[in-house]
């Protein structure tokens, strides 16, 4: 899993502290900035079984999610410890997602949406995922703060903006919310009970950092699903 949740683990023990978790940290990101592919991103080595049977993908595919949540560890150990492997993997990952979501999006009025999956060697399009937007866009505004890419706040806007234009059109009759949108512009499959709640609360509190207000939209959504 590129998302490597153990590194998660120990990298929050060194944050309390831990001199060996320090290490440990330091060690095991090395070792998985060093599985970055040619195209920049972390692949899902086995194969899905859904994915497969929906959009044609085979196994080393791209999932949005859990490279963003690697980058997330990247950006916390480089905050914490420095390293120039760690803001040269950032950079690449960054000009990879660029590229990606350029190419792999559907279009509301004023937004993007980035599909949540991919193969080099091909596929259909896919969804988007509410909770995999919500964190590419947490990520590409700390991204943009740490690399100093205004690019990369431009795109997370952009990002913003389809969730804005789509808004409580997520909202279920039960109040639940729609789990991704597809690229006709119809919702299905089941949420998360709290993930995608968990990542609107980031995203919002990114946006009142970076504008000095909270988004009316996203509030929104994100009453409806508490």
């Amino acid at each position: 899993c590129p998302a490597t949740y153990l590194v998660k683990e120990i990298l929050e023990i060194a944050e309390a502290g831990q001199y060996g978790g320090k290490i440990l940290s330091i060690a095991m990101l090395d070792a998985v900035a060093r599985q970055q592919n040619a195209y920049g991103f972390w692949e899902t080595a086995p194969q899905s079984g859904w994915l497969s049977r929906d959009y044609g993908l085979a196994a080393g595919f791209y999932d949005t999610r859990f490279n963003t949540d690697l980058q997330e560890l990247f950006l916390r150990c480089y905050h914490a410890f420095g390293g120039d492997r760690f803001l040269e993997t950032l950079e690449r990952y960054s000009d990879f997602f660029l590229w990606y979501s350029e190419k792999y999006h559907f279009e509301t009025e004023t937004g993007w949406f980035v599909e949540d999956y991919y193969h080099p060697d091909g596929g259909q399009p896919t969804h988007c995922s509410l909770n995999h937007q919500a964190a590419e866009c947490s990520l590409l505004y700390d991204l943009a703060d740490t690399l100093e890419r205004p690019e990369l706040q431009a795109r997370a806007d952009l990002m913003v903006n389809a969730i804005r234009d789509t808004g409580t059109a997520w909202v279920m009759d039960d109040s639940d919310l729609y789990y991704c949108i597809y690229p006709d512009g119809s919702y299905g499959r089941d949420d998360y009970p709290y993930l995608t709640y968990n990542d609107l609360l980031t995203l919002q509190g990114d946006l009142e950092r970076q504008y000095g207000a909270r988004d009316a939209t996203i509030q929104a959504i994100r009453d409806a699903k508490k």
